[in-house]
């Protein structure tokens, strides 16, 4: 009897986890991988009589395709060389998440809704998410260049970028593939759809995203004789007597450009794209690259289709599938744009010093996705009016001269473990700062180098059903200075820091930083040995697409061991940041009020007041460089304590 009930409950199990997907067609190498704890299985082949469960991951190869039915009410064609994660539960929308490749989706617009839910079927990829109620499309995602594009076939899409900061964390590892829930990814993003801008995609137009902005392209309407096509092909494969198909015009143009591309690749990765707002409607979609190709300037307007002529010297579409075939000559790359399949030998040259910079890029990205190592560097030449030492936040040893100095930055950590509740990363730092000016001894004194170790714990959870996290991160840091004037760095510093804070946001646009950061910091010299405890909160609004704002506001006290010496400080900062004030570049400003209360000290209270200009310009997908003008006025009673600096920087970082 034991027996009995034990495999009844065990069958009762696996009803339940199996979701209602069906194998309508399949055609070539199909395979999939059924969740398992921890992960996913391996690759199986798959068979038109597979149950497949819900978090399925299908993987299709080159001229292979699969058709499924979702709970009766959902058709959808998984085509040649995808990656996607199939998902349906109970009560709840088809959720699939594209990694790469393309679908074609139709969902019947007369099937009850889900309760609570506008749309009965979610689609994600890196860059988008898309809600869909009831009509027909056809989504690609490349993975190379993080582009999504989206064509409506019939009725309309709800289509949403997704924020890069979300973006660029799902490229850390395959986490959103292998360990997405369900539920609480279709309610995220029913919340997102309720709460955020979102475009409104209509049959007939085509609408893409990329990395990189956290702006939506505008929609544009492709070519009626693709759009007829795409229309009739429902497996992206194509027979041996498919053909090319041209646009019947008798204009003339040159070869297409990266110009006519949107997004225009205008660097060689994946940030390297820029939303391309002058394409003309009319244009093609490349299944392979994601990437629309416009029609040129000056040709021909169709006052009935309301599209432009696409000429022949541009390429044309495949008689059966409806995808996009450059002219002869010429290949479309993901990342590069048009590229000449021969040429001069100027040109070869070129494409191997293209390839090789595209191999270094991938290495680094591979490594960086492999090993989970964050690579982070900073290079500074600074201009310094009145060289100071600033000692945990309190001004010392002002030297009221000016000095040249270079400054070079580092940190490496690694993504030890990372899940949907748990990250763990360890982080090791260092620091050098040499200054010119080596006559002047309090200038020479903060010649200075410094490492340590960090360890960084962080819980993942939910506040006001948006993700938030409690973050610990313990520090250590030893600092060693010139500060004997003997050309060499002898120890000068060491401290303990403990820093507990909960990041959260009330609503996508907010996100607010509340916590405390202890210091225990012991000196060479012992009467200046102590502890700093801060309180701070931290708030960014996102004004926008394009701006942000911040304010920051800590409150400390800092204390010296063997004395009743104290200060109370007081900091508060604002900051402002226009993203793409031109193409890549970027303009912040930053205001600082701060202010010292010394306690039975030598020292006076003292005030600062400062203002921060910075221009960055990204230099493709590791490398930034930035100028930046910071002036700060110091006022106190104490005319020692009183001075102004401005520092001048031109500086470049390199992040993968």
């Amino acid at each position: 009897m034991i027996k009995i009930y034990t495999s009844l409950l065990i069958f009762l199990f696996s009803i339940n986890t199996l979701a209602n997907i069906q194998v309508l067609k399949k055609r070539g190498h199909i395979f999939f991988a059924t969740p398992k704890e921890g992960g996913h299985s391996k690759f199986l082949p798959l068979s038109m009589q597979t149950q497949l469960p819900t978090k399925t991951i299908i993987k299709t190869m080159e001229k292979s395709f699969v058709k499924l039915l979702v709970d009766k009410t959902t058709t959808i064609v998984i085509g040649p060389k995808t990656i996607s994660k199939i998902s349906k539960e109970e009560h709840h929308p088809t959720f699939l998440n594209l990694l790469k490749g393309r679908i074609r989706a139709q969902v019947d617009k007369n099937a009850s809704p889900y309760k609570d839910h506008e749309y009965k079927l979610y689609l994600k990829t890196k860059t988008a998410a898309l809600g869909v109620r009831g009509t027909e499309l056809i989504l690609v995602a490349n993975e190379e260049n993080f582009i999504s594009s989206l064509v409506t076939l019939k009725g309309s899409v709800h289509v949403r970028q997704r924020p890069e900061r979300e973006v660029k964390e799902g490229m850390r590892s395959n986490y959103e593939l292998h360990k997405d829930n369900h539920s609480s990814s279709v309610m995220t993003l029913k919340r997102d759809f309720e709460h955020e801008v979102k475009e409104d995609i209509s049959a007939g137009y085509l609408l893409s995203t990329h990395i990189g902005t956290d702006e939506t392209a505008e929609k544009i309407k492709i070519s009626p004789v693709q759009f007829k096509l795409l229309k009739s092909n429902e497996n992206f494969i194509a027979s041996k007597k498919s053909k090319t198909i041209f646009h019947k015009s008798n204009e003339s143009f040159q070869k297409p450009e990266n110009a006519n591309l949107s997004p225009t690749p205008i660097g060689s990765k994946k940030e390297e794209f820029v939303a391309n707002t002058h394409g003309l409607p009319g244009g093609k979609l490349d299944f392979d690259t994601a990437l629309y190709i416009s029609p040129p300037k000056g040709s021909t307007f169709d006052h009935t289709t309301q599209t432009y002529h696409f000429p022949k010297d541009f390429g044309g579409v495949d008689s059966e599938t409806g995808d996009y075939i450059p002219p002869e000559g010429v290949h479309l790359h993901a990342t590069q744009g048009f590229i000449a399949k021969v040429g001069a030998e100027i040109g070869k040259l070129k494409l191997i010093r293209d390839k090789l910079n595209r191999k270094i890029e991938h290495k680094l990205y591979r490594f960086s996705e492999i090993t989970n190592i964050e690579v982070n560097a900073d290079f500074k030449y600074e201009y310094d009016t009145n060289v100071h030492e600033l000692l945990y936040d309190v001004p010392t040893s002002i030297s009221n001269a000016d000095s040249m100095k270079l400054k070079i930055d580092g940190s490496i950590n690694h993504e030890t473990f990372n899940n949907r509740r748990y990250l763990l990363r360890p982080r090791l730092f260092a620091n050098y700062t040499h200054h010119n000016r080596t006559k002047d001894a309090l200038v020479k004194r903060n010649n200075e180098g410094l490492f340590g170790g960090a360890l960084e714990f962080k819980r993942k959870h939910k506040v006001l059903h948006l993700p938030a996290h409690l973050l610990i991160d313990l520090q250590y840091k030893a600092t060693y200075k010139d500060y004997r004037n003997k050309n060499q760095l002898d120890h000068y510093a060491k401290d303990l820091r403990i820093i507990v804070s909960e990041n959260f946001s009330v609503h996508r646009k907010y996100f607010s930083s509340l916590g405390l950061r202890f210091t225990d910091f012991h000196m060479k010299e012992n009467e200046k040995s102590g502890n700093y405890l801060q309180t701070f909160f931290h708030q960014n609004v996102n004004l926008g697409r394009r701006y942000n704002l911040g304010y920051f506001f800590d409150y400390g006290k800092r204390k010296l061991k063997n004395s009743n010496e104290f200060a109370l400080i007081y900091q508060n900062k604002f900051n402002f940041l226009a993203k793409k004030i031109l193409r890549k570049t970027y303009l912040s400003a930053g205001f600082e009020l701060s202010y010292w209360d010394f306690k039975n000290s030598l020292l006076k209270n003292q005030e600062k007041i400062g203002t921060l200009i910075k221009l960055s310009r990204r230099k493709g997908p590791f490398t930034e460089y930035y100028f930046s003008h910071e002036f700060n006025k110091f006022n106190s009673e104490n005319k020692n304590q009183k001075f102004r600096q401005n520092i001048l920087t031109l500086g470049a970082s390199l992040h993968f």
